[in-house]
């Protein structure tokens, strides 16, 4: 019986051992189209004369959030008392609006001079095919319209084929550069590229961008307490303040009462948003295109809420004219743009990260699996996905799967991947932070670049459904639970001691509160 097994083994890790070396042998063999990857959004700079320069969003921005807290709390506290937010609104202004001044982009959609991000390149400085692997990367600047950096990336792709002595090149785009992957699609088409790409895509939207540029600030209280659990923001400065505001919002949400406290803070928002949010708003993230770019549910908003009259409309009508050609154009078409694409003959794939819980709480699509930045079902363009902390009912996986689809779900039954705009070309990575991107994802992008006819079936060793090993040396095929899967009940705080009993005591007064607190709004609106 022993050496039944030894030698059912030996034949095993042989076929393994084939499977990997004729997938190798076949992806040696593939011609080496050249890939070019567009990475995600770099820091912006200012350059002094003398050669230096400085990122004004980190450390000067620190220096003027500390002076502000000091000066604008007690203002912020007297408003709260007489319910009057005007002089804190303005004081904040003053305060705050200066960190983007000489980063601003002008309202002709141009740059100011002497700042930018740390990358440049030129054709004499390009590596030569043979010492890049065939592999180069490119960047923009994220405060121009996708549309207008279009030009640039083409430039880079003609300088990378003349280099290459390549007539195509396979096109990736991540993260907030997948517009720019989109951008080129709607002004160049696809006659220079063998494949286009988009890994972890903001295409369809970020949650929070989408939210915050249209004026209204959704927070679940699962998501907050799954973020302060799983992440643990405040472990670096306190740890046991990061147990103690774990414990708070985990008694809050099985209080049934977060929701509430939540939305108590939410009306101080809305007493601010027209004041404070829609003005700090424009003086930088609202006006760079390419955020922008990242709403998308809500553009109609985000055009009355940041330019609420037409005095500002006018004056802002260059940034607009940008802003409404990209959303109506290409991200409201994306679907007849890439399945033009595919049906000419190039390829367009997904690969698309989850398994944490989003680190921006802003909205209600923070509750769906994804990664930390967007969904699952976004990224994909279509994957069904269910809630954050949850799996696919079984009542639909049975239904699913009795229709014929039961290939395209999920180990871990977190991922319909037949919903997909195109299910075929969408990989799904479990346990990989968003912004990552190491020799593991390069070997994938390499794969579906060099792979002819790739799909999530043409190679054993890239699957639909893979999972991240911990050292990032590679992926395995996902499995129903894999090692490193972030399992929320593990991150549950300890309610049996004094620390649980106090977060239990706050919840209960939190919840009279939040009673309290609408019954005095209903005595007002009566009386009103």
């Amino acid at each position: 019986m022993k050496r039944s097994m030894k030698k059912l083994l030996a034949l095993a890790l042989i076929a393994a051992l084939l499977v990997s070396v004729m997938s190798m042998a076949a992806y040696a063999a593939a011609p080496r189209v050249p890939v070019i990857c567009v990475t995600g959004e770099l820091p912006i700079e200012v350059y002094r004369e003398d050669g230096s320069s400085y990122i004004p969003t980190e450390g000067p921005a620190d220096e003027i959030m500390n002076e502000a807290i000091k000066e604008l709390v007690p203002v912020f506290l007297k408003a709260m008392l007489t319910n009057n937010y005007d002089e804190w609104s303005r004081r904040a202004l003053e305060k705050l609006t200066p960190i983007y001044d000489e980063i601003r982009p002008n309202l002709d959609g141009s740059l100011p001079a002497n700042t930018g991000i740390n990358y440049s390149w030129s054709p004499e400085t390009m590596a030569d095919p043979v010492s890049a692997d065939y592999y180069y990367t490119y960047t923009f600047d994220y405060r121009i319209s996708p549309l207008d950096a279009a030009e640039g990336l083409r430039t880079f792709i003609d300088a990378v084929k003349a280099k290459t002595g390549s007539d195509k090149v396979a096109l990736i785009s991540r993260c907030g550069s997948t517009s720019l992957g989109a951008a080129y699609l709607y002004k160049y088409g696809a006659d220079d590229l063998t494949s286009l790409t988009f890994f972890s895509s903001s295409l369809l939207g970020v949650p929070y961008a989408d939210t915050m540029l249209g004026g209204r600030v959704v927070i679940p209280g699962d998501m907050l307490y799954h973020f302060v659990a799983c992440q643990n923001p405040l472990a670096s400065f306190n740890e046991r303040l990061n147990e103690f505001a774990k414990a708070v919002l985990y008694a809050l949400n099985e209080n049934a009462s977060a929701d509430d406290v939540i939305n108590l803070v939410l009306r101080v928002y809305d007493k601010v948003k027209d004041s404070f949010v829609s003005p700090f708003l424009r003086s930088y993230y609202a006006v760079c295109p390419n955020f922008v770019a990242t709403v998308n549910d809500s553009y109609e908003r985000y055009r009355n809420f940041i330019f609420p009259t037409d005095e500002l409309k006018q004056e802002y009508a260059v940034l607009l004219a940008k802003t409404d050609e990209y959303h109506y154009n290409v991200q409201q078409k994306l679907g007849e743009l890439f399945t033009a694409a595919r049906d000419g003959g190039v390829p367009v794939n997904f690969v698309v990260v989850y398994g944490e819980p989003s680190e921006n709480v802003n909205g209600e699509r923070t509750r769906l699996v994804g990664d930390e930045l967007t969904d699952a079902c976004y990224q994909s363009m279509g994957a069904t996905v269910p809630f954050y902390a949850h799996t696919l009912e079984e009542s639909y996986i049975s239904e699913r799967t009795a229709a014929g689809f039961g290939k395209y779900i999920s180990p871990d039954k977190m991922i319909d991947a037949s919903t997909c705009l195109f299910p075929d070309n969408t990989w799904f990575i479990r346990n990989l932070r968003h912004e990552f991107s190491g020799q593991d994802v390069i070997a994938l992008f390499k794969a579906i670049a060099w792979t002819e006819d790739m799909t999530v079936f043409a190679d054993p060793a890239f699957p639909q459904f893979l999972n991240a090993r911990p050292d990032h040396s590679g992926f395995d095929p996902a499995q129903e639970t894999n090692p490193n899967d972030i399992n929320p009940d593990d991150y549950k705080p300890e309610m049996n001691n004094a620390m649980g009993f106090l977060a239990r005591v706050i919840a209960f007064y939190a919840k009279l509160i939040t009673r309290f607190a609408g019954m005095i709004a209903a005595v007002r609106n009566i009386a009103a």
